[in-house]
């Protein structure tokens, strides 16, 4: 398992370390200076419908995020542990990268919403305060100011939140008073619906006529943002499984009430115009509009200062697990309390970074995407958790179900490409690429994640379907057990296999280990660890199975009738030539059982001087239909191989005499061309000896296919002795037994 953040003791609980944090960074910037805008611009009964919405995808995502929180032990990271452990570390990694950077933009985006409110209080004894470079001096003093109280002390911080929540509290309620006493039902009746285009035109003579319902969730979502506060705290919480949920769900409630008591207010005391003009009318209403200042620099500096603690630990979390080793230099914490200082260095430059923008609706949406990616990213890893049917999936928090975890997923998706199609592609193409680039890199982990058991069940559910389906020679595929033994001896049984089974069918190589099986069971394990490395370092799609047997044939007898499952049962065995002539007996033997097996044969002869030069032919010398078709079928599959992509296929066959010819050449190119291979046909008369037409012609082909004669029980010697001299003197061969009926046509 990968470290958690926090290496002292777990210090925070449920309000605390979960619903101050959260509820701090909810009720930041947007309530204050945007919720007004809002309701101007929609009307109260569109704000209702996008209020609703936030917080319907907020409560999907919270109740998925709570799944998976009480799933497994919650380290440091927050949103990223949880993916990552869920979806494995190419989305985990791509999440970790665009949470945290979502976290370094919140920082910029809070507090030029307190630099708003701060300089419109100070500009008129300070003018210069209210250009842009004066706000942005003062965004940045306050960044540096807070990125030093979460770079010393994180626990110090956090404890502040106490004395910044009362602050808060005493600024809503002096608004919440002020504006019930000013409350006018006709006001409220006139800003119910959306304003008309003129009025828009009145208040913004150079704007556009109006403003799109998705333009303006864009600028409302960042408010419901603050769900993850208490997640990126979750390697400092005394028991993570009980307090996120608790203190989320919690959050959720009690903010989305206040932002819709203060959108109700708003309706009913403000006029449409003000409303649009001016982003410090809560000032005016309130009882004490000190108390509303107070309640604006609480909240934004609170949410800021929850996102310089949070954002630090989940780069500290990610650079941990060395997803990308470029990132590692960030994982170490200090000394002491292991606080990620390293990275809290770099989310002040980010933050700065954002800052110099400059824009509260500019950096919004922004917000908006890495957050809603983030959110789906969540939901879908708990319906991929639930839909994997995996027994190790067993949350103890109920109140969650797969379809409203993949509601919220889909809600995330669809509402970023409803907010901005472009901005929505470009993020999904930065995710893409850090997936790309992690996946590239085949990183390995220390932990499990779902993508196994989910996997595991669409194949169980796939492999009991196929039992369902008749077989048909139109869906014949090539399932081939390689009789490898250690694949580093003989890598030309491995290349052929990978040749013409890779990409249709199944390759399985496979081995048999002779002694007593206690004795053996280590080194069956080392050989399968070495030849798993293998696999992997060549690239090679194939499994691997082996078997302690007490003798060699009583091995490769267990492989053939034991190897695979289902409709994946190996229908094709691929073994090395014996050109020993005291195996032959042996070596015959195990040949008749393969094919009383039913399996098909492939025997190949690898030729020893590679190095001399070949015509990029495929030679098929057809005999009949008993081996041809199977002969044609494998010849198409190795011309799909880069290694014989240009090789031409030639399809020779002997006849008795010269009247023969012509109907033997007919026949043969009725069978390619409703094969649909392109072959060259060529039909000789018979002068001599086979053998050495065989030789004369195909002496310098790239790889020759012959049929194979299983010898009968007695004459293994015999037949096999003849086939040696027959290979001798002929480039790499494979030697084929059909047991198995192929279709060309079909």
């Amino acid at each position: 398992m990968s470290r958690g953040v926090s290496t002292g003791a777990r210090r925070f609980g449920t309000v605390g370390g979960v619903f101050i944090p959260c509820t701090l960074t909810i009720l930041g910037v947007i309530l204050f200076l945007r919720v007004g805008y809002v309701v101007g611009a929609a009307g109260m009964l569109c704000c209702i419908v996008i209020m609703a919405l936030s917080n319907l995808v907020t409560t999907c995502t919270t109740l998925s995020l709570s799944a998976i929180a009480t799933n497994t032990r919650v380290q440091g990271g927050g949103a990223y542990f949880l993916i990552s452990r869920s979806l494995g570390p190419e989305f985990g990694g791509a999440i970790g990268v665009v949470l945290y950077l979502a976290q370094a933009i919140a920082v910029a985006l809070h507090l030029i919403g307190f630099t708003e409110a701060f300089t419109a209080n100070l500009a008129p004894r300070y003018p210069f305060l209210a250009g842009p470079m004066g706000m942005r001096m003062v965004a940045m003093a306050a960044c540096f100011l807070l990125f030093l109280a979460a770079y010393f002390s994180a626990s110090w911080a956090l404890k502040v939140q106490y004395a910044i929540l009362a602050c808060l509290v005493l600024s809503l309620v002096s608004f919440i008073v002020g504006a019930a006493l000013k409350f006018d039902p006709g006001l409220f009746r006139a800003n119910l619906w959306a304003p008309s285009p003129d009025s828009i035109r009145e208040a913004f003579p150079a704007a556009q006529p109006s403003v799109s319902f998705w333009v303006l969730f864009a600028l409302y979502f960042p408010a419901a943002t603050g769900i993850m506060a208490g997640a990126n705290m979750s390697g400092d919480l005394i028991n993570p499984s009980r307090s996120l949920p608790r203190g989320t769900l919690a959050a959720i409630g009690a903010t989305a009430a206040t932002y819709l008591v203060f959108a109700l207010l708003s309706a009913g005391t403000v006029d449409r115009k003000t409303l649009l003009t001016d982003s410090m009318v809560m000032k005016r209403l309130a009882l004490s509009g000190a108390l509303i200042d107070v309640g604006i620099y609480a909240a934004t500096l609170s949410s800021a200062l929850g996102c310089l603690i949070g954002g630090p630990r989940i780069l500290q979390a990610f650079a941990r697990d060395r997803i990308i080793h470029t990132l590692s230099f960030f994982g170490k914490g200090d000394p002491v309390k292991d606080e990620p200082r390293r990275a809290a260095v770099l989310t002040l430059f980010l933050a700065l970074c954002g800052i110099l923008v400059g824009s509260l609706d500019l950096i919004a949406p922004v917000a908006t995407m890495f957050f809603m990616i983030t959110y789906g990213l969540v939901n879908f890893a708990t319906f991929y958790e639930t839909y994997s049917d995996s027994p190790s999936f067993r949350p103890q928090f109920r109140f969650f179900h797969w379809a409203t975890a993949l509601a919220g997923a889909a809600a995330c998706l669809v509402i970023m490409f409803l907010i901005s199609a472009p901005a929505a592609v470009v993020s999904l193409i930065v995710l893409g690429a850090v997936y790309w680039y992690i996946a590239r890199r085949s990183v390995r982990v220390r932990w499990g994640d779902a993508r196994h058991g989910f996997l595991f069940s669409r194949a169980r559910e796939n492999l009991l379907r196929m039992l369902r389906v008749p077989a048909h020679p139109r869906n014949w595929r090539p399932t081939v057990l390689v009789l490898s033994g250690n694949p580093k001896t003989r890598p030309h049984l491995v290349d052929f296999a990978d040749a013409i089974g890779c990409r249709k069918g199944l390759v399985i190589l496979s081995q048999v280990i002779v002694g007593d099986a206690e004795q053996m069971l280590r080194r069956k394990g080392a050989q399968e660890s070495m030849v798993g490395r293998f696999i992997v370092s060549h690239k090679l799609e194939a499994f691997y199975q082996a078997v302690i047997a007490p003798d060699y044939d009583s091995g490769v007898n267990a492989l053939a009738q034991a190897s695979g499952i289902g409709g994946f049962r190996p229908n094709t065995v691929l073994l090395g030539w014996s050109d020993r002539p005291e195996m032959f007996e042996s070596y015959g033997a195990t040949l008749r059982r393969l094919h009383y097996f039913g399996k098909n044969l492939i025997v190949l002869k690898c030729a020893k001087d590679e190095e001399s030069p070949r015509d990029r032919t495929i030679d098929i010398w057809w005999r009949g239909q008993e081996n041809g078709p199977m002969m044609l079928l494998f010849a198409y599959l190795l011309r799909l191989d880069d290694e014989y992509s240009d090789c031409a296929i030639r399809v020779m066959r002997i006849v008795g005499t010269e009247a023969g010819v012509e109907e033997a050449a007919r026949h043969m190119r009725e069978v390619v061309e409703a094969a649909r291979i392109e072959a060259e046909v060529r039909v000789f008369v018979q002068s001599g000896g086979i053998a050495d037409m065989i030789h004369s012609t195909s002496k310098n082909s790239t790889i020759v296919l012959l049929g194979l004669e299983v010898p009968g029980k007695g004459c293994e010697r015999e037949i096999l002795q003849r086939m040696d001299n027959l290979l001798k003197g002929l480039p790499t061969t494979a030697l084929v037994r059909a047991a198995q009926q192929i279709d060309l046509q079909a």
